[in-house]
């Protein structure tokens, strides 16, 4: 009867506590308490996810910097595309993206993000000031004036580029107004430099008597051609040509232009027009070699290299490099490597010729007491490089000197642990001494540094064809009785 009389006291109290919350209306009490709890959890959450979101916006934007400094261009737009994805009302990621396109030429595509980064920030003037130097890169040189005379603000590209554009439709008072203002707002710049080369072609003009406007036009496209302004430099030198077409400097100047935008068909022909004109000029022949080069016409580039030579063009070690990568192409490997090795002689700090000439006398020439002798000056005249210590690792091992090979291979790697080139030749010697295992793991090690290079594709090959070799092994043949 006890435990009977405690349970009805129990129940009473609480129907007590019902009826004195509805008749209090502490049932509205209670509910917004929980309810601004509830709030209050889900503000704490949505702060964290913003957090959460800024943080992994700058990883993926910090990664994608990292990734185009690298040369990896694929990847970084992935990094920025997805950083564009979490803060979508940002223009960053686009002009990040548009940049990497801009580098790669794509100017189709550079554009489209410079003008995505603008909508989304109307008063954003550096998608603004890009789009406009994209315009002057497609040659849509209205659009582009349009873009730079709209744009209010005082970066000293937007004087920089009307001076430019000024030139181009010959307004030369406001040209000069305009690169004299990039001087006073930042005249420690490359663009103040590029100025004043402008600037200094007015002043020439105006200190010679007598002089024809095609001169002027001459001075002021070849300064343009010099500071890389090639598209405009095409357009100025053209007024030249028409008024006088046999002018040999303007076609060299439009020849050279027409090579640095890899418009090879039409630097060919604008500096055979040269030629015709005078078949000695050094300048000619030698921006006429390298543009059959890149065309593939690896016979006729020897040839009006060689000429260029002959004549004096300078510097030597230009034509040195282009004649020895022109050998190469042509499968001329003795002429090749000589001309490797006097590029060696005039720059002893080209490692690229010492690895090239090495290379040459291994796989083509055959001759590896030479290619040794070659990695052995490497490492006198570098001994603080990883690469030299390589080079001569690579020689010795052809040459059959197995310690040798090891122990400069060895280190290489210990000076420069992220040297491919080394793991590539360390497991080649691995394989060589049928370890297998230590030669896989070489293989990987230089493929994983440097993916999508030679290196990289080399040692991918040799790894997979020990895999493939290892796996043969595993299979046993069906016997027939």
């Amino acid at each position: 009867m006890k435990k009977l009389s405690n349970l009805l006291i129990l129940l009473t109290l609480i129907l007590l506590s019902v009826v004195l919350i509805q008749h209090f209306g502490l049932t509205k009490y209670v509910t917004s308490h929980f309810s601004t709890q509830e709030e209050a959890v889900q503000e704490e959450v949505e702060t964290k996810e913003k957090i959460r979101t800024r943080i992994s916006y700058a990883k993926h934007i910090e990664k994608g910097d990292s990734r185009f400094q690298n040369g990896y261009l694929t990847l970084a737009i992935t990094e920025y595309s997805l950083a564009s994805q979490l803060e979508p009302t940002l223009p960053e990621p686009y002009i990040k993206i548009g940049k990497v396109h801009f580098g790669e030429k794509d100017f189709t595509k550079a554009l489209e993000n410079f003008r995505i980064a603008n909508q989304i920030d109307i008063k954003n003037i550096e998608s603004k000031i890009l789009i406009g130097i994209t315009y002057i890169s497609l040659s849509e040189f209205d659009k582009s004036e349009k873009i730079f005379n709209s744009i209010e603000g005082n970066d000293a590209r937007i004087y920089y580029y009307r001076g430019l554009l000024g030139v181009l439709y010959k307004r030369y008072e406001d040209a000069k107004y305009n690169l004299e203002e990039v001087l006073k707002i930042n005249p420690e710049s490359q663009i103040a430099d590029n100025a004043k080369r402008i600037l200094n072609a007015f002043t020439t003009f105006e200190g010679s008597e007598g002089a024809q406007e095609t001169y002027l036009r001459t001075l002021l496209a070849q300064n343009l051609s010099e500071i890389n302004e090639h598209n405009l430099t095409i357009q100025v030198i053209y007024d030249v040509l028409e008024a006088n077409p046999e002018y040999r400097d303007a076609w060299i100047i439009l020849g050279y232009s027409y090579l640095n935008l890899e418009k090879y068909f039409d630097a060919i022909s604008s500096l055979k027009e040269a030629e015709e004109i005078d078949p000695s000029k050094p300048e000619t022949l030698y921006f006429l070699g390298l543009a059959e080069k890149k065309q593939g016409e690896y016979g006729e580039s020897i040839n009006h290299l060689e000429i260029a030579l002959r004549n004096g063009f300078e510097p030597k070690e230009a034509v040195f490099k282009e004649l020895a990568e022109g050998y190469l192409k042509n499968e001329e490997y003795e002429k090749s490597v000589q001309y490797y090795e006097k590029l060696i002689e005039v720059n002893p700090e080209n490692l690229d010729a010492f690895i090239k000439a090495i290379w040459i006398y291994l796989d083509f020439i055959g001759d590896s007491n030479k290619a040794t002798e070659i990695a052995e000056s490497v490492v006198l005249s570098h001994p603080d490089s990883a690469l030299s210590y390589n080079l001569l690792g690579w020689a010795l091992a052809e040459e059959g000197d197995v310690e040798g090979s090891k122990e400069n291979l060895d280190k290489a790697i210990e000076m420069d642990e992220n040297l491919a080139a080394a793991y590539l030749n360390l497991g080649i010697w691995y394989e060589v001494q049928d370890n297998l295992k230590e030669a896989k793991a070489n293989y990987n090690r230089a493929y994983e540094l440097e993916k999508g290079t030679a290196i990289g594709e080399k040692a991918m090959i040799r790894y997979n064809a020990i895999i493939k070799a290892e796996a043969a092994e595993e299979v046993t043949p069906n016997s027939t009785n």
